[in-house]
């Protein structure tokens, strides 16, 4: 049998992609004939069936999200506005941004697990405020943090970007082994503001009610720090 050369492949190259895309694949008619040397990846079809199910589940979770945020638009629009974010992980007590921090202004959506939303308090707060009579548990690592809020599964947090200030006002804390969120990097938050202004308008009008809320639990829970904090 004489066989005829029809293309190389280099390192990083891929090839038998077309045994995986069909449910009963036909008998290849191709040879794939190697150098003296060679390093494979290979992957089985059940491998990669399952790879692409849960790939299809985590699309279809992440529109089920954008969507019940979005509920008056339409789904083909909620859908592109979704592709902009990409998804990071957080271990338990993992910090994903800190107050007054001006770098990494991403939007953020939670998936799955728990985040916290901490305020720091300097002595100014401290002293603004009548001295308690008991310590209680809203003290975070020792420094005058309180626990403000906790944020729900498809809650957005980092809004600050949308509100166009210039540093975090909280820090956020992972409460979770194992946190999902939806990141939209400065990148794509561009992208947003020119092509789906409607979205980022909804997302600053509940921010906006978030924030003043938040203020006002903040100011509640300071009340309860130890005199001896105020030193």
């Amino acid at each position: 049998m004489r066989l005829k050369k029809v293309k190389t492949f280099d390192g990083g190259d891929y090839f038998g992609e077309n045994f995986y895309q069909l449910s009963q694949p036909k008998e290849n008619s191709m040879f794939v004939v190697s150098s003296p040397q060679v390093h494979l990846l290979t992957i089985t079809q059940e491998s990669y069936l399952d790879i692409i199910k849960q790939l299809d589940q985590q699309a279809k979770e992440r529109v089920e999200i954008f969507v019940n945020a979005f509920p008056d638009f339409e789904i083909e629009h909620v859908k592109k506005l979704a592709q902009l974010f990409t998804e990071k992980a957080f271990g338990k007590d993992r910090i994903i941004y800190h107050q007054y921090q001006s770098q990494d202004m991403n939007l953020y959506v939670l998936r799955s697990g728990g985040v916290r939303l901490m305020k720091g308090l300097d002595k100014d707060d401290l002293l603004s405020l009548s001295p308690p009579n008991k310590k209680v548990k809203y003290i975070w690592n020792d420094q005058n943090q309180v626990s403000v809020t906790c944020v729900g599964k498809g809650q957005f947090f980092g809004e600050e970007i949308v509100m166009t200030e210039s540093s975090r006002n909280y820090t956020t804390l992972s409460t979770s082994s194992n946190t999902l969120v939806y990141s939209l990097p400065s990148s794509g938050f561009e992208k947003a503001q020119r092509d789906f202004p409607q979205f980022l308008e909804i997302i600053k009008e509940n921010a906006q009610g978030k924030f003043t809320w938040r203020e006002d639990k903040k100011k509640n829970y300071s009340l309860n720090i130890t005199a001896y904090k105020l030193i």
